[in-house]
């Protein structure tokens, strides 16, 4: 069990912004809107109109020149309206991954978002060609993170969000 954990990057990184709870939620819990501050982000498509429990999305993601579309399939497996929503990986996907953002009422236009993502490290050798240590994935993802949290923050506050 012990080296099955050690495959595996967990980070969480938070962010506040000045924007009420309902509108961070609604556009934070539609994947669709990721390609806007996730840069590696080709496209996602989402079944249903309005996200929810058990919701079901394809996601082409850019890994590296060598894997340009990485197509993998998630689930919506927990959904709290204006507090929460985590998607992961079917059990047939190659590499787990679990996407969890939670989002918590500071005031009536201030509200922090708790960003998580756990996924295997194989991924990076499937997308490399080669395997990195686990603590150098988890400072790029980690980095990277950081990066996308800022541009999310940037369009929350500053762009009108619409469904």
């Amino acid at each position: 069990m012990k080296s099955a954990a050690k495959n595996m990057i967990d980070v969480t990184h938070s962010i506040v912004v000045h924007q009420n709870i309902e509108q961070v939620f609604d556009y934070l819990s539609d994947l669709r809107h990721d390609k806007e501050w996730r840069e590696e982000i080709n496209t996602t498509t989402v079944a249903d109109t309005i996200p929810g429990l058990n919701t079901i999305a394809v996601e082409d993601s850019f890994l590296s020149k060598r894997v340009p579309n990485y197509i993998k399939k998630l689930q919506c497996t927990e959904y709290v309206k204006n507090a929460s929503v985590v998607y992961q990986t079917f059990p047939d996907n190659d590499f787990f991954l679990r996407s969890s953002r939670k989002v918590e009422l500071l005031s009536a236009n201030e509200t922090r978002i708790i960003y998580q993502l756990e996924f295997h490290k194989a991924i990076v050798k499937f997308g490399l060609g080669f395997n990195l240590p686990a603590f150098i994935v988890a400072l790029v993802t980690r980095t990277a993170m950081k990066k996308y949290m800022n541009k999310l923050k940037n369009i929350l506050e500053n762009e009108v969000v619409y469904n």
